[in-house]
């Protein structure tokens, strides 16, 4: 029997070398596409973070702005009530158009003593509002502090609005409640202004994780696979924070930030269709993959054919009797 020659130590070589090279190559593609990947995913999360502060900023201004507007109200409807409806009427006049519902004020009993939707003078229709969220939150507090209600339809109007309002003290003893409605469509409008896809979402939630206002219809928002995991409902959470998750209805893959408002019970949520803003990038990488496969292919191929040709003429010399024998 022949021993080990150059005829199976050179074609062995060829193939060794050159799949060697092959797989260090490939791994160098895999490690620059990481590289590159983990690079657009930060570039994501700081474009989202910044997306989130600048609601943060603009939500904290209008609601610095609407708290001040209660405050004041308030004040006029205690110490000179009778110039109480032309201030309220003059103050909404200074809002936009569609932003706020109406002025609404409720005795220590929870029915309506004005609202600005009546022609002005006209006597307030007996209705009690007692079993709403925000009576009852005030009614059972000390605090005076601005409270925000879950979206609702006002029982007059039937429109959707949020509650925004505040107790009204005489002394120590609880006197009632001023609110002043806003329409959630108009904020949700505000925030579409933000967005860069149609996938993109922003929320306005409040810290019992109820869903405010939201950027995209309520039905196709803030549904989460896992809605009891979103870090900021968590206590230990932090004022801010990043984290991946899925919606429910549409299965899209959203990079979301949050943050919450320092001088009210808010979190301001800003989301971003990650898959559609890494799209570029992906492929490119899957393009560069494939033709990184093909030109492994052509040099594992060559190096095939290069040691089946080594063989082959080892083979003939052999047979010739030219081995070296």
């Amino acid at each position: 029997m022949r021993p080990l020659s150059r005829s199976i130590i050179y074609p062995l070589i060829i193939l060794l070398i050159s799949s060697i090279a092959c797989f260090i190559y490939w791994l160098s593609l895999l490690d620059t596409q990481r590289i590159e990947m983990d690079t657009a995913k930060r570039r994501n999360e700081l474009h989202v973070q910044q997306i989130n502060e600048a609601v943060d900023q603009q939500l904290d201004a209008e609601l610095r702005s609407l708290d001040t507007t209660i405050k004041n109200l308030r004040a006029i409807f205690v110490h000179n009530h009778k110039d109480f409806d032309q201030s309220a009427r003059d103050i909404l006049s200074t809002y936009p158009k569609g932003m706020i519902q109406f002025v609404n004020v409720l005795d220590a009993n929870g029915h309506q003593v004005y609202s600005s939707e009546n022609k002005p003078g006209a006597t307030p229709q007996p209705i009690s509002f007692a079993d709403q969220e925000y009576f009852q939150v005030h009614i059972n507090s000390t605090i005076d502090q601005l409270f925000i209600s879950n979206p609702r339809l006002g029982r007059l109007s039937g429109v959707p609005i949020i509650e925004f309002s505040r107790p009204i003290w005489n002394g120590k003893h609880f006197a009632g409640v001023i609110g002043i409605p806003l329409r959630p469509d108009y904020l949700s409008n505000n925030l579409w202004s933000l967005h860069i896809n149609p996938n993109d979402m922003i929320s306005i939630v409040r810290e019992d994780g109820r869903i405010l206002v939201c950027s995209r219809k309520m039905e196709d928002g803030f549904k989460l696979t896992s809605p009891s995991d979103r870090p900021f409902m968590r206590s230990h959470s932090g004022d801010h924070g990043i984290f991946r998750e899925t919606t429910i209805t549409d299965k899209v893959p959203l990079l979301f930030s949050w943050r919450h408002l320092v001088n009210y019970p808010i979190i301001a949520v800003a989301a971003m269709d990650e898959v559609t803003e890494l799209r570029n990038i992906t492929d490119q990488q899957s393009t560069s993959r494939i033709r990184a496969q093909f030109s492994i292919a052509l040099v594992m191929g060559f190096s095939l054919w290069i040691s089946a040709l080594l063989l082959r003429d080892d083979r003939k010399n052999h047979a010739l009797g030219l081995t070296g024998v």
